[in-house]
């Protein structure tokens, strides 16, 4: 009985001291989120296959205050990059002073509005996980003929905040358009993403 109580004793303390950083990070780890992902609206197309209304990706670069109350040599340096990757000034003038304040108080601060994908690319190559940078892709309904014919396809309401359409087939197709919502989930440190389209 002695025997069986003291190598139950030596394994629990195994368990609790020598492994103790092992279960601490798996015991962090051990969790499931999901988080609902609205499907981007359907195209409308003619009958020979043309484009008439479909989405077009609206990339915008933010700049995000970590609190300190004066920019640091190295992000003077990732401000000097960014503006040669883009050809914006960004280390004068308004945009600049809208960095530091955005600096001192933490908060987010929109730096480049709808970049073009080669840019997109060099910056997401450059800086892949940089703390000052966020890059926020969204969609924006695009018409590629314009106002031509609009009494028939339509419009929609804003698209970021409730794209219901408001005429035409916009409007008679809305539900087919919307599709249905995906689903992101994620377990530990596994991801999974679910993305249903109609």
């Amino acid at each position: 009985m002695m025997i069986a109580f003291s190598i139950i004793a030596l394994r629990l303390m195994y368990l609790q001291v020598y492994c103790n950083d092992y279960f601490l990070v798996k015991s962090q780890k051990n969790f499931t989120r999901y988080e609902t992902i609205d499907s981007p609206r359907g195209s409308i197309r003619d009958v020979h296959g043309n484009l008439l209304a479909t989405n077009r990706p609206v990339t915008i670069v933010y700049w995000q205050g970590t609190g300190n109350r004066h920019l640091s040599e190295q992000q003077h340096m990732l401000l000097h990059a960014i503006e040669e990757i883009t050809g914006v000034l960004l280390t004068a003038g308004a945009r600049f002073d809208a960095v530091l304040l955005g600096e001192r108080k933490k908060k987010k601060i929109a730096l480049l509005t709808d970049i073009d994908f080669t840019t997109l690319s060099k910056l997401s190559e450059s800086f892949p996980n940089h703390e000052n940078l966020i890059i926020d892709t969204h969609f924006k309904r695009f018409y590629p003929y314009g106002t031509y014919a609009s009494h028939v396809v339509g419009y929609l309401g804003n698209i970021r905040v409730a794209a219901n359409g408001q005429l035409g087939l916009e409007k008679i197709f809305d539900t087919d358009l919307c599709g249905k919502k995906g689903f992101f989930t994620q377990c530990g440190q596994f991801y999974r993403t679910m993305h249903i389209t109609y």
